[in-house]
């Protein structure tokens, strides 16, 4: 198992914000790009000695910093958590949690506005 929290002020830019070019090419925008990053040199920090193998279950939350909060509230703003669940579990496969990301069989995120902002993470084996 897998478990961290890595507390930080997370970005709101995700991978659906691509620049189109000709003939249907898109490339992700100078500000997912940096998100991209952001993700990546976060779980770095925290991946495994050796790739998970087999179905795995993951668990995101991710929490901005709003002034003011004494506790955690459902965020209801941008970014969409499906668009956010793809930057992060990019990074977690190109920093080599697992093989490919399609090992990832049940994925709960979840995100809110909070007194500390940051990204929780939980990588287990399947238990299905």
């Amino acid at each position: 198992m897998i478990c961290f929290f890595h507390e930080c002020n997370p970005p709101t830019s995700t991978a659906q914000q691509r620049q189109f070019y000709g003939k249907g090419k898109t490339a992700l925008t100078p500000a997912a790009k940096k998100a991209a990053a952001t993700w990546h040199a976060i779980v770095e920090q925290h991946k495994p000695d050796k790739p998970l193998t087999g179905p795995i279950e993951v668990k995101l939350a991710v929490t901005w910093f709003k002034k003011g909060l004494r506790d955690i509230v459902p965020r209801t703003t941008k970014p969409d958590v499906d668009n956010l669940a793809k930057l992060i579990l990019d990074a977690m496969t190109k920093a080599g949690y697992w093989h490919d990301d399609n090992q990832v069989c049940d994925l709960r995120i979840t995100k809110y506005d909070g007194p500390i902002g940051g990204l929780a993470v939980t990588v287990e084996d399947s238990q299905i």
